[in-house]
């Protein structure tokens, strides 16, 4: 039997965040449970107080603290951005012992190809990202990088 996975989903629209989840939970049955976070500052909690295997992000959270009004390609820095940093420079500690890896899915709507291969470089420190897709985006196709990525561990 294979081992639940626990995910962490940081995206800042109810709507979008929900069909993920529905789908993901139907279609890969040993996802333990898909916490969610809809702000940068949240899911910087989360990722403090527990070990997921797995992160699906958003890079463009709007909603967020971070947020300076109508958005501009640059609001994106303050948010996903940073997590990503973060994540790479091993900040996250979870239950106070030592940092850990995780996996990354970036599904995201910033198709600027400077602002993605950024994105990329960034979440490169021990392969964090593991995909990228660019919103719009199939349930299918995200279902299969969920997959592929728990099948590696």
């Amino acid at each position: 039997m294979c081992q639940e996975k626990l995910v962490l989903y940081i995206e800042d629209y109810p709507m979008v965040r929900e069909d993920i989840i529905n789908h993901l939970k139907r279609s890969i049955p040993r996802l333990e449970e898909i916490e969610t976070a809809d702000s940068a500052s949240e899911a910087e909690q989360m990722l403090r107080e527990k070990k997921y295997d797995l992160l699906l992000l958003d890079i463009r959270l709007v909603n967020s603290e971070n947020d300076f009004g109508p958005f501009q390609e640059t609001h994106w820095t303050r948010t996903g951005k940073k997590l990503l940093e973060l994540l790479r420079d091993g900040e996250y500690k979870a239950d106070g012992g030592t940092s850990h890896n995780v996996p990354v899915v970036v599904i995201s709507a910033v198709r600027n190809r400077t602002a993605m291969e950024e994105i990329i470089q960034i979440g490169r420190r021990d392969n964090c990202i593991l995909e990228y897709l660019s919103k719009p985006v199939r349930l299918p196709i995200i279902q299969e990088a969920v997959e592929k990525i728990l099948a590696q561990e």
